[in-house]
């Protein structure tokens, strides 16, 4: 845990991360955000009603060398960049997205271009390039096949299991390989 910060909400942050204007970064809480991820709090926002340009749930875990910066709207101006709680993303992935709901699992090696929104309960498969101002429905299980996006539906069931998974994947990271029993 030497690697890691944690704040007062429970929050873990690697000293490793690169946090570009943290004062503009809402994390909710019993978040971890691992080493050599990126978050883009630093861009000019779209006038608006917040000051924040990246706004992180609860019970989220972002995993190594992940990028996430808020969507770019016009010229030079960024939209809020909003991420629901129990959200997984994999490592090496690349996040522009306007919004990503709730219970969302984004496997490792994701690129969502800008201003894509992915509704509640949505697994995003290894390797998926999400291209700009695509919308996910809720419930669905989204990969690319031959360059095409496909898109199936998920049971209701996946709602529990995956903020299981969430909280579990909080837990696990507070251990290095040494400690795990």
């Amino acid at each position: 845990m030497d690697s890691f910060v944690e704040t007062a909400s429970g929050n873990r942050i690697s000293k490793e991360a690169l946090i570009k204007g943290p004062s503009n970064i809402l994390i909710s809480g019993n978040s971890t955000i691992s080493s050599k991820v990126t978050l883009n709090g630093d861009v000019p926002l779209v006038p608006s009603e917040t000051n924040s340009t990246i706004q992180i749930g609860k019970f989220v875990f972002i995993d190594e060398n992940v990028a996430i910066t808020p969507p770019l709207y016009s010229k030079n101006l960024h939209k809020l960049s909003k991420i629901g709680s129990y959200v997984q993303i994999g490592k090496d992935s690349e996040i522009n997205s306007l919004h990503i709901g709730n219970r969302v699992l984004i496997e490792d090696h994701c690129v969502l271009q800008k201003l894509t929104t992915i509704h509640d309960c949505v697994i995003i498969k290894q390797n998926t390039h999400i291209l700009e101002s695509t919308t996910i429905p809720p419930f669905s299980l989204v990969y690319t096949k031959n360059n095409k996006l496909i898109i199936k539906s998920l049971p209701e069931s996946f709602k529990i299991l995956n903020e299981e998974a969430s909280k579990m994947a909080y837990i696990n990271s507070q251990f290095t390989p040494s400690d795990t029993p």
